[in-house]
């Protein structure tokens, strides 16, 4: 049996875009198979894009950004400074957010979506749609062409034996051809239920903590601050 790989990208955030029925804001799951993309809006329609109808799937964003903190300690005299370089750590802790921005644009015979994705840095969700662009790649007969004049050009300078010609050609025509007894491999990212933001300094703890390991705020029984679901 052959695999087909699912890959679903959950807590996405649609931008805007063209042709598909999205509001901006909302939120969505989008999931990646060999013949198409599916998309669940939480609030609104659902729908499907065939992989034949894709253009392009491109991903970009800084990935991991942190914001905030900047300040630097400083005062009259040794003690002056201890305590001006305290108090700037203290603010720094308060003041800084560390947050992931990636964002994913599908472009397609129909439209344009343009989505946020917080659950994985640039590089790692195209190592994670790598199955995906292959099959987009071997859609597109422009680079079935390409490579397959390579293979005339390696066998007319004598680098591929007629037999490793016909045998490479078949591999680049025929590889999208599948077991109709395939099994499907499913992988779902999301971000995880039981987790929260500290009001402090906004790190993503779990809900359960009593204190945040970055800025010692206490979440304990009596206690002013209160863990943010995410």
């Amino acid at each position: 049996m052959i695999p087909v790989s699912e890959t679903t990208l959950q807590g996405n955030i649609y931008l805007g875009g063209s042709g598909y029925p999205l509001v901006p804001g909302v939120s969505c799951d989008v999931t990646f198979s060999d013949q198409e993309i599916r998309v669940r809006a939480l609030r609104g329609a659902s729908f499907s894009i065939p992989l034949i109808e894709v253009c392009s799937i491109e991903i970009s964003g800084p990935g991991n950004v942190t914001k905030g903190g900047g300040f630097i300690g400083g005062g009259f005299g040794v003690d002056g400074a201890l305590a001006g370089i305290a108090l700037a750590g203290i603010l720094n802790a308060l003041t800084t957010k560390s947050e992931i921005h990636t964002f994913l644009a599908v472009t397609s015979n129909v439209g344009e979506m343009h989505l946020h994705y917080p659950g994985m840095e640039p590089a790692a969700l195209r190592i994670a749609l790598a199955d995906t662009f292959t099959r987009l790649r071997r859609l597109d007969s422009a680079w079935q062409r390409q490579r397959i004049s390579i293979l005339e050009m390696q066998k007319e300078y004598g680098q591929l034996s007629e037999e490793d010609f016909d045998r490479l050609k078949e591999r680049v025509i025929h590889s999208l051809q599948q077991n109709p007894t395939q099994t499907i491999s499913a992988t779902v990212f999301e971000l995880p239920k039981d987790i929260g933001s500290c009001p402090s300094c906004h790190t993503t703890i779990p809900l359960s903590s009593q204190e945040c390991p970055k800025c010692r705020a206490m979440f304990g029984e009596g206690a002013t601050w209160k863990i943010i679901p995410l």
